[in-house]
């Protein structure tokens, strides 16, 4: 009887290892439904937390994050590897416009003007305290908000998320097919990856003081880095939907110059621009 007992306990013993290593090996190819990566590399094992609301409350790690949702993460099949997300900062849908930033705020305001611009050293737009290339003085200043605490989308949703890069933006351009289209009732363009998949940017348009313009017409996107030279068009573009063309518009400039650099001061900063964020 004893041996019985003893040989049932061991029996039970490599039952559940073996259960043990079965799930294991379950999830090493299982992904979370959230974030896509393997349950065994997402930091939540599959079960993020909610999202709360920007204005109402904050994450464990100090971090404001908007009610997005679930934003998707969507891979354009893109050289890089850059993973975009499906939706605007404060959408609650790909066809949503979202909160509107100044460059380099990370919550949106009734007042986009210098006077309530966090980095403007005047009323003018004519110097800024921290991000510029250079100043008067030829001083250099900082010249990227990604990864900071300045970054919109690492602030309202999380470690996962950063603002796009310059060359990130930049290779949508090159790597992606542009079609101006209306979805849900909404303008925007379909951008669509090497790959066949596509993420939508509607048209938000953008705020100025405090009336939104362009609503419809033009799609106004923040990234990260301040314009570094006259030769690069990518840090930050305005895509404005005309009869027959598109156009990229560069914004946030610090400095332009034919042959040196020198100071010029930029009045779009200010503006509320539409954030569409990559994954980190």
């Amino acid at each position: 009887m004893r041996k019985t007992r003893s040989m049932n306990k061991k029996l039970l013993v490599i039952l559940s290892c073996m259960l043990v290593i079965c799930v294991a090996a379950q999830n090493i190819v299982k992904k979370c439904k959230v974030c896509g990566k393997p349950l065994t590399s997402c930091p939540y094992k599959g079960k993020h937390p909610e999202s709360v609301s920007e204005q109402n409350g904050t994450s464990n790690d100090s971090m404001t994050h908007s009610v997005n949702n679930s934003p998707r993460r969507i891979d354009l099949g893109l050289p890089s590897g850059t993973i975009w997300a499906d939706r605007n900062i404060g959408a609650n849908s790909p066809e949503d416009y979202g909160n509107y930033y100044a460059w380099g705020e990370t919550s949106p305001k009734s007042d986009y003007s210098w006077a309530t611009y966090f980095d403007a050293l005047d009323s003018n737009g004519d110097a800024f305290k921290t991000y510029f290339l250079y100043d008067k003085n030829f001083n250099k200043g900082k010249i990227s908000i990604v990864g900071t605490d300045r970054d919109a989308a690492l602030r309202n949703w999380g470690n996962s998320w950063l603002m796009p890069t310059g060359p990130q933006v930049e290779e949508l351009f090159d790597e992606c097919t542009w079609k101006w289209t209306k979805r849900n009732g909404k303008n925007g363009y379909l951008i669509t990856g090497p790959n066949g998949n596509s993420i939508f940017l509607p048209a938000s348009g953008f705020m100025h003081r405090r009336t939104l313009n362009e609503k419809g017409k033009s799609c106004n996107y923040w990234c990260g880095d301040l314009y570094i030279s006259k030769d690069r068009y990518e840090q930050m573009l305005e895509f404005e939907r005309k009869p027959d063309m598109w156009s990229s518009t560069t914004y946030a400039t610090s400095i332009l110059g034919e042959e040196n650099f020198t100071y010029k001061s930029e009045i779009y900063r200010r503006r509320g621009h539409s954030i569409r964020p990559v994954a980190k």
